[in-house]
């Protein structure tokens, strides 16, 4: 409870695509401080059949919360859970199903955000972690990617695509890997959804990514260019490069370097960073900043700090 400058403790639950992540929270006025983060990497986009997600995604779906629902209730000075849902369920036609079936069996409200929603929080949560004035943030998720254009850190521009990691892979790749061939047929996928957006036609001065595809690519990007594990930054060029190696590694090679950087995404990674590519080449930006922070933490300055005096 926030009672005279005193704390409160909230929890924050994220059904993505790709994964179900769990945050706790520590809030002090207009403080926010990360004390836990859990996640099951459930990849609900995969379980999408005919627009609808199948009783196997749902189970799938129910069991990760049942497991976070456990870690949360352990923790005893937590005061409430906030559980919402991006494109995994926006993008369904049998949410309203799934959201009673959670009710039922879990005891969890679900909050449908947005695609602006989505957006809004993502830049609330990294413009809080980084001092750039003026750029384009990005957040690419397993089902949708959000491109917000920002100045004085105001947003100037907001919109997005339904165009994840995830479903990117699942409609384009055959094997693990994409090979050149699928490769370009996803850039002219990518280009064409971008292209109904209508994105500003102007240099930036930097792009910031938020989100489980950039932190990924930037391990990787750190491991192959000998970077500090601090680095936050890659060059776009060298983003470029990075894909474009792939396509002359055999497949155990480059089963074997994906694994040993990130597992968990060895079949996302690769369609996460061409999407992150195009979208660099339209805001034309020499650097790309890697955010630790986003939704999760824009959804908690948003609802809870601006209350809090």
């Amino acid at each position: 409870m926030i009672a005279g400058g005193v704390f409160m403790i909230h929890s924050v639950i994220d059904i993505g695509s790709n994964s179900i992540r769990l945050s706790v929270y520590k809030i002090k006025k207009a403080d926010v401080v990360n004390l836990f983060n859990d996640k099951i990497m459930a990849g609900l986009g995969a379980h999408i059949s005919k627009g609808q997600l199948t009783e196997k995604g749902i189970q799938r779906l129910i069991e990760a919360l049942k497991h976070h629902k456990g870690i949360v209730d352990n923790f005893d000075v937590i005061e409430g859970v906030s559980v919402f849902a991006t494109a995994s369920l926006r993008n369904v036609s049998n949410y309203t199903e799934i959201i009673e079936r959670v009710g039922s069996e879990t005891g969890y409200s679900i909050e449908l955000l947005t695609e602006k929603e989505e957006a809004l929080y993502s830049f609330m949560g990294a413009t809080h972690s980084h001092e750039a004035r003026r750029g384009v943030l990005t957040d690419i998720g397993g089902g949708s990617t959000e491109i917000v254009y920002f100045k004085k850190k105001k947003i100037s521009f907001l919109s997005s695509a339904n165009i994840g990691s995830l479903n990117l892979y699942d409609k384009f790749v055959e094997r693990l890997i994409p090979t050149k061939t699928e490769r370009k047929k996803m850039e002219k996928y990518i280009n064409k959804k971008l292209d109904k957006l209508d994105l500003p036609k102007k240099d930036e001065e930097i792009l910031c990514i938020v989100g489980g595809t950039g932190r990924a690519a930037l391990k990787l990007y750190n491991e192959i260019y000998e970077k500090d594990s601090q680095n936050r930054v890659m060059e776009s060029e060298k983003l470029c490069l990075l894909i474009e190696r792939f396509e002359e590694m055999n497949i155990r090679d480059i089963m074997n370097e994906l694994l040993e950087i990130k597992p968990e995404r060895i079949h996302t990674l690769v369609p996460g960073m061409i999407i992150l590519n195009q979208v660099r080449l339209r805001c034309r930006t020499p650097w790309i900043l890697v955010s630790e922070t986003g939704v999760r933490e824009g959804y908690i300055y948003y609802n809870f700090t601006r209350r809090v005096k």
